[in-house]
């Protein structure tokens, strides 16, 4: 699958084209795979696309990122 360039499922793919979040995570895909998915020619709409290997000892199948978040002002209420 990955030399012929089909890995993964279609319906997801499908859904990351239209939906071009910043950020796509899929799990159990039997291998690690990262990708910078660029939905724009000009290289400015992209997604961080990463796959995980599946649940087994001694795969890499957890990864922990930091992703930033805006800076928002959130009002909390209090109880």
């Amino acid at each position: 699958d990955i030399r012929s360039r089909v890995l993964g499922n279609p319906g997801a793919t499908r859904l990351m084209q239209a939906l071009k979040p910043r950020y796509y995570f899929a799990a159990h895909l039997h291998t690690k795979f990262p990708a910078l998915v660029e939905h724009d020619n000009d290289g400015c709409s992209c997604t961080r696309f990463l796959a995980l290997d599946k649940v087994l000892p001694g795969r890499d199948f957890v990864q922990i990122l930091e992703i930033p978040t805006r800076s928002t002002n959130i009002r909390t209420e209090k109880k």
